[in-house]
């Protein structure tokens, strides 16, 4: 959940997104450079990635890999997606390409 900053006036704050599209513990996080307007990424057991904007909470894209994942990697420009296995195989999506490989 994205929180905010101010008070609810009983020393809490409230959630302004939450963010529940994973059916399975998630596993890793990766958040993006670019501020408020930054992207969350998520991976979990549920063998997906899920891709949001931070500052207004929307879903952007979910990715299917073949496996459940345990770890999350993301280069600089937020244009691959690498996410790593439970038995350590390294699966990338490109999110400028038409393509799918597994190293």
């Amino acid at each position: 959940a994205v929180v905010s900053t101010q008070s609810t006036g009983n020393g809490t704050h409230s959630p302004l997104h939450t963010f529940t599209v994973h059916s399975m513990p998630v596993t890793d996080l990766f958040c993006g450079l670019g501020g408020p307007r930054c992207r969350l990424f998520s991976v979990s057991l549920d063998n997906t990635a899920q891709i949001w904007e931070v500052a207004s909470g929307r879903h952007l894209l979910s990715l299917e890999f073949p496996a459940p994942l345990s770890k999350l990697l993301v280069d600089k420009m937020e244009s691959v997606v690498l996410g790593v296995s439970l038995t350590t195989l390294v699966y990338k999506i490109s999110l400028t390409e038409d393509q799918q490989s597994e190293d």
